[in-house]
């Protein structure tokens, strides 16, 4: 028997569920997953962009209900990305890792209509955009049963009635863009709309919660941790909120954590060169560029980052802190 390494990505079919084992039909070619670990000790998953299924969990990634706006039964006809092995044998791909999406489609341009009421749609470029709140696909990475959550320009969750439409005098000229799919319009029979999982707003707009009473901190995308052997090549970044008025914007402690399969948060092992630049708007950027010995806790992939300003928590006596899953890359 054959095990040869593989991959795909293309349209997929309707998924079924055996136990723990969920079979995807895609380009003629059966994709087996089943929850555990790879050889490289990593959790094997299954994902949307804002949305990872756990083994209890596969009967709500394998459920035949249609996404807003779709026909389709649940993700049929979605993209596929699928990462493992081809058994020449049983004659299926074998995967490790499985991302779907029901179609890579972002807009981006001028925000031509804002609404605070849930059930109306926000526009860009006068497309009507409604935010999903489907549990497979939600636009919430961090709660699948939570409201939408809309962010500003450095990754906050702001309050949508303080956006500005593009064409408002003194209006920021950057861009706003939504992710997701462009399918039927939910009231109007017979239109068409863009469901998104993610908005972000082009400016700034009022913080959920308030920055100086409440300092926050954000990770903008998913760190990436390439395996390079010995060694992990770390990207990541992010923005920190306006602090107290008398902290030093360039002078704070950041402390940066792993968290591994059992949710555990354990500080990364030595002393971090973490780059500060301080922002015309009173936001101070983050970024973290650098390599990582792949031992002790580090052995394994982690899961996700947490970054944690120690300066704010001091101040305030609030934790501060976000989390991202890890992108991991393999060599």
């Amino acid at each position: 028997m054959a095990q040869i390494e593989a991959s795909i990505e293309g349209p997929m079919g309707i998924p079924s569920l055996m136990g723990n084992v969920v079979n995807i039909p895609a380009m003629g070619i059966t994709i087996r997953f089943t929850p555990g670990k790879t050889v490289t000790n990593r959790d094997k998953a299954i994902r949307t962009p804002t949305r990872s299924f756990e083994p209890l969990t596969l009967a709500e990634f394998t459920s035949a209900v249609s996404l807003p706006g779709r026909t389709q039964g649940g993700f049929d006809g979605a993209t596929i990305i699928a990462e493992g092995t081809y058994d020449t044998v049983a004659k299926l791909l074998d995967a490790d890792f499985v991302d779907v999406e029901p179609s890579e489609t972002v807009l981006i341009g001028a925000l031509t209509r804002v609404s605070p009421v849930a059930a109306s749609p926000l526009a860009i470029n006068g497309v009507d955009v409604f935010m999903l709140r489907d549990t497979r696909l939600p636009a919430n990475r961090k709660n699948k049963n939570g409201a939408p959550v809309f962010y500003n320009q450095y990754s906050f969750p702001m309050k949508i009635d303080s956006a500005v439409p593009s064409d408002t005098a003194g209006a920021s000229e950057a861009p706003s863009s939504v992710e997701g799919y462009y399918g039927d319009h939910p009231t109007d029979a017979g239109k068409k709309a863009f469901h998104a999982f993610l908005f972000e707003y082009g400016d700034t707009g009022k913080l959920v919660d308030d920055p100086v009473a409440t300092p926050q901190i954000s990770i903008e995308r998913a760190p990436q941790f390439r395996d390079e052997g010995t060694l992990w090549n770390v990207r990541a970044r992010g923005t920190l909120s306006a602090l107290h008025p008398n902290a030093s914007p360039l002078n704070q402690q950041l402390m940066l954590f792993i968290v591994n399969d059992q949710g555990a948060a354990i500080p990364i092992p030595g002393g971090l060169d973490i780059e500060l630049d301080d922002l015309d708007d009173g936001f101070v950027r983050w970024r973290l560029r650098t390599e990582l010995a792949k031992s002790g806790v580090l052995v394994d992939p982690p899961r996700a980052l947490l970054i944690r300003n120690i300066t704010a928590e001091q101040m305030t006596g609030k934790a501060v802190f976000d989390t991202y899953e890890i992108d991991v890359r393999e060599a």
